[in-house]
């Protein structure tokens, strides 16, 4: 399994979500890769400069990525009415930057899709 702290990736081009199913397209040196999270059982996303929300500002720069592969508690999903504690590992990851984003999942896949910058 790759942890995705390993990669160096420096920014987000796109974040897409669709059923119990999360993307994101990012720039890791000088490689664009798809990451594809599978069963994702929580997902948050903020950002922190309220005042880039309404300007041309692009956002997407990634500052630091934490990735753990382990049993799920209820101080990792604090607003869950159920208290969800588990036995079964998920992938937890949280990137911070120019938005943060948490998500607790089943699965990672790793697609490498082109090289960067674009030749």
């Amino acid at each position: 399994m790759v942890l995705l702290n390993e990669l160096s990736i420096s920014w987000i081009e796109s974040l897409n979500i669709s059923n119990n199913n999360l993307s994101l397209r990012v720039i890791a040196l000088d490689k664009i890769l798809k990451i594809d999270f599978d069963g994702v059982l929580n997902t948050s996303i903020s950002y922190q400069l309220v005042d880039t929300l309404n300007s041309d500002t692009e956002l997407g720069n990634v500052i630091e990525i934490k990735h753990e592969y382990r049993p799920v508690y209820k101080k990792d999903i604090p607003l869950d009415p159920f208290s969800f504690n588990s036995k079964e590992s998920f992938n937890i990851v949280y990137i911070e930057g120019d938005f943060i984003v948490k998500i607790i999942c089943r699965n990672i896949y790793l697609t490498e899709i082109g090289s960067y910058p674009a030749n």
